[in-house]
């Protein structure tokens, strides 16, 4: 049933003029948080696993971006952005310093 209230939820939000109810509106928040702390769990594994692997970091702060945790969003971009200079990506390293110049 949460599946096809999730199915719904998207599909709502992706057209126009449609309003979610609270209920569906809850379980979807609800659902993302989970996928999102799924997700950010997984990606710390990962982080001490490998700790030099730059893409991790960037999008574990993406992540945290999406969830407003700007601090933990920064501190990860600034790691991405090390990580990814000291393996020669550049266009990588430049493209994160022009986001954390903006914050």
């Amino acid at each position: 049933m949460k599946s096809y209230l999730l199915t719904i939820a998207i599909l709502c939000l992706v057209s126009t003029g449609c309003n979610l109810s609270v209920n569906v509106q809850d379980d979807f928040n609800s659902s993302h948080l989970k996928q999102s702390e799924s997700l950010s769990t997984d990606l710390a594994q990962n982080i001490d696993s490998n700790p030099q692997n730059a893409e991790d970091y960037y999008n574990r702060g993406l992540l945290y971006k999406d969830l407003g945790k700007v601090s933990q969003y920064k501190k990860d971009f600034e790691m991405a952005a090390s990580l990814f200079q000291q393996q020669g990506n550049i266009q990588m390293y430049q493209e994160i310093r022009q986001v954390l110049q903006q914050l």
